[in-house]
Order: structure tokens, then C-alpha cells, then sequence
């Protein structure tokens, strides 16, 4: 179809798109974080309590049949109009909702609509787009034109077979998985070990407050602070309430206890057969800790998914040398930071000087080591 015939507008309500969103994600190109699951969640706990102005964008046929989605907010930044994404703080990538046969007959139409979509956002000041793929399933990502810069991040994603022995074999050595078993005997031998899912509610509600402790304990060790506040917790909960179309959770969140103690939790969202990791956490407690319970979780949440017949393992961001050697797709993101009136010129210009420092850090295993150094010295002076 026409680009041209395209008609784009704006919407300020989640809501009312709510049917032709779940229709269009089913089988569209995009991810999980794309989802109207997702994005109510979000809008119901953080994005309120942020103040963030759904500035959702459509783009349908002349017969109003939707073709894609880009799911922005708006929020205020020193003093500025910002457009993100919708839930930008929490997602591993920033894309829309498309229509998987428009994209393909219409691969420039984002470009060539852009025009029409900054004007539907009306006074906007500078766009912030961050963690985007260049491509997706083998599609080229249509807002790939707005790139300004790399990320400072990757993400890892591995293929999925049905039969996880066979997967694990190909993905690890015999001499990790002899250490593997080895490590497992010393597990189950630690007490009664257990692996799955909750079964009820109120279980799930428990884990997810038990899995948010762990990481707070574990991230506040290295300095990092205030990053699980309750707003996020809510959003937690919410999410992990969603069901999807067909009435199965949208979360996974798979745990390992020993003697009824939570030592590992795995959460995943559940999407076009992907599971898609979000948060894993620890036991602070060093008896289990020692035990290596999150390489167990994990080969154990790979072996589910595989059961489940997921055809792919999303690691998420970060350079972690689990994720290397499991995956085999790493996916570089990049972002867009681009002033579009003199007022967000500044912003733009800080902005992106911090991205840039940012990349360089993480990306020199000294500096990011130094940078590690200096913030639990400046902790422990705190403390």
C-alpha cells in the first residue's frame, strides 16, 4: 500500500486501542515489551506515578485497518517536552507494532511518515529513543533512519530445539557439564530442592517481593541504589496478574528452593514463543549462594521453555559471560537523540555526551572496572 494513504494519528488513551493492539501484536513484528499486556501494566502503576503522557501513534489504511503502532510517552525534562518510549526505563528494546505485510511491501514508510507523525505529536522539544535493534526477526527496523548513536548495551538471544539435552550439549562443553553435575550433587545434597512455577496468587505475589529484595540486597552491595522502588514493585504485581488472549500468565517467573527457601528466582515474560528474561535474583544467604543455585535456575528455565516448545531464549541486555556462551544472536541497540526545537538542543547535546560515556565505560573492561572501584569506595564511605 501507499505510504502516502496512510492516515496517522494520536492517541492519549491505552484503552480505546485496546482490541486492535491485541490483534495486531499476535502475529506482528515487534517484542514483548511492545505488548498491550506491557504497556497497561506500566501505565496503570509507574507511568502514573511518573506523570507520563501516553502519546501513542497509529497508523492505519483508508478502511481504518491498523498497520502499526508506536507506543511514545511524553514527559517533562528539564523543562523540556521529551518523547520516549512507552515505559523506556524497563524495557530491553524500544520498537513499535507492525503489520508484518505492510513493512514488507512498505519497508521506508516510517521515514517517509515521520513528517506527518511529529506533527500528530504536536509541541515536542527532543526525541529520546533508546535500546533499538537494527533489525528484528531479519526485518530491517523501519525507524532505523533515526538512529543518532550505539547504545551502550547488547542483548543475547539463543534458539530454542525441543529437546533440551540435545541443546545443551551443542551450547556447553562436557567439561562444563561434568562441573555442572558436579555442582548439582552438591545442590540436591544441601537439602530438599524444588523448581517451577507458583501455583497460586498469593505465591506469586510472595516470590516477586522476594526476588525484588534479593536484587536490592545484591545491587546495594556494589552501590547501586533506589533502582526497585514501589512503583516498580506495583508494576511487578500488575504485570504478573495479565493474563493474555488465550488466558495463560504473561510472566514466568520460574524459582529453585532448598527446604522451602527461595534461592534463585528466574522471571520471564512470555511472548510468540519467546521467553523473554527480565529480572533474575539470589539468595543473599553465602551456604546457598556457594552452591551455584542461578546456573542451576537457569539450565532448569531453559529446559522448561524447551518443553514448552519456545522457539527462542531472550537473555536481555548486558555483557555476561553466561549469556555468551549460550547464545548464539547477539543484537546490538542504538538510540536516537535529536533536538527538534532550540529548546532541546541542550538536553540533546548533554544527553548524548552522557550516552557516549557511558558506552566507552562499559565497553572498556578497565574503566568499567574503575568506575565499579569508585562507586563501592564512595559506598563505603556512606556507610
Amino acid at each position: 500500500m501507499d505510504a502516502n494513504k496512510v492516515v496517522v494519528n494520536l492517541h492519549s488513551s491505552l484503552a480505546e486501542l485496546e482490541s486492535d493492539w491485541l490483534f495486531l501484536q499476535k502475529n506482528g513484528l515487534c517484542t514483548f515489551f511492545q505488548t498491550y499486556e506491557w504497556c497497561k501494566a506500566w501505565h496503570e502503576t509507574a507511568g502514573e506515578a511518573r506523570r507520563a503522557e501516553p502519546a501513542v501513534i497509529c497508523g492505519r489504511d483508508p478502511e481504518g485497518n491498523l498497520l502499526f503502532i508506536l507506543p511514545f510517552a511524553i514527559e517533562r525534562h528539564l523543562g523540556s517536552q521529551v518523547l520516549y518510549w512507552y515505559s523506556a526505563a524497563e524495557i530491553t528494546y524500544g520498537m513499535g507494532v507492525f503489520d508484518r505485510r505492510f513493512l514488507n511491501e512498505n519497508p521506508l514508510a516510517i521515514e517517509q511518515l515521520w513528517p506527518d507523525i511529529l506533527s500528530a505529536l504536536g509541541g515536542i522539544d527532543a526525541v529520546r529513543l533508546d535500546n533499538q535493534p537494527q533489525a528484528w526477526e531479519g526485518v530491517d527496523n523501519p525507524l532505523r533512519f533515526l538512529f543518532t548513536t550505539r547504545g551502550a548495551n547488547q542483548s543475547y538471544r539463543m534458539s530454542l530445539l525441543d529437546d533440551y539435552q540435545t541443546l545443551y550439549e551443542q551450547k556447553r562443553s562436557a567439561s562444563s557439564r561434568r562441573g555442572a553435575r558436579k555442582r548439582d550433587k552438591k545442590l540436591f545434597a544441601a537439602g530438599d530442592v524444588k523448581f517451577g512455577l507458583p501455583e497460586t496468587g498469593h505465591a506469586i505475589y510472595d516470590l516477586i517481593n522476594t526476588m525484588i529484595n534479593q536484587q536490592q540486597d545484591r545491587l546495594g552491595q556494589k552501590g547501586i541504589r533506589s533502582v526497585y522502588d514501589e512503583t516498580r514493585r506495583a508494576f511487578l504485581h500488575q504485570l504478573a496478574n495479565a493474563t493474555k488472549q488465550d488466558g495463560t500468565p504473561v510472566l514466568l517467573p520460574y524459582y529453585l528452593s532448598v527446604d522451602e527457601e527461595i534461592c534463585a528466582v528466574m522471571l520471564g515474560g512470555s511472548f510468540q514463543s519467546t521467553y523473554w528474561a527480565l529480572i533474575s535474583s539470589l539468595t543473599p544467604d553465602s551456604r546457598l549462594y556457594n552452591l551455584s543455585p542461578g546456573d542451576h535456575a537457569l539450565r532448569a528455565t531453559i529446559e522448561a521453555v524447551c518443553n514448552r516448545q519456545y522457539r527462542v531464549f531472550d537473555f536481555a541486555a548486558g555483557d555476561t559471560d553466561y549469556k555468551i556462551h549460550w547464545s548464539d544472536e547477539i543484537v546490538p541497540l542504538f538510540e536516537t537523540i535529536e533536538a527538534v526545537t532550540t529548546r532541546g538542543t541542550v538536553l540533546s547535546a548533554v544527553t548524548a555526551i552522557k550516552t557516549t560515556a557511558k558506552r566507552v565505560v562499559k565497553q572498556t573492561p578497565w574503566l568499567f572496572s574503575l568506575a565499579q572501584s569508585i562507586r563501592t569506595s564512595l559506598l563505603r564511605k556512606k556507610t
